[in-house]
């Protein structure tokens, strides 16, 4: 009984974490898909500073991440936040 009151909650954050990498995933292709649509290449979109086409480029990406999170109503918004909090502390119980 003891191991499972320790063990549940960081299998708990564990599967949010899982959960959570599709959508990881998605944004990260997302911003891929704005910088090269920009004509940038890897080595160019790390070195670029703050400014417009930076700007640009986050605002692309945002545009291509949002449906993403278009498809949670407001409950399954909150839980995800709920997720991602319990995540603070990570897996170092």
């Amino acid at each position: 009984m003891a191991f499972a009151a320790v063990v549940r909650p960081v299998i708990d954050r564990i599967h949010v974490a899982v959960r959570l990498d599709g959508r990881r995933r998605h944004r990260a292709d997302a911003h891929r898909a704005a910088w090269r649509a920009a004509g940038l290449t890897v080595d160019r979109i790390r070195a670029l500073p703050e400014g417009p086409e930076r700007a640009a480029i986050e605002a692309d990406t945002d545009r291509c991440d949002e449906p993403g999170g278009a498809v949670l109503d407001a409950d399954e918004r909150l839980e995800l936040l709920g997720g991602l909090g319990a995540l603070a502390d990570g897996l170092a119980r």
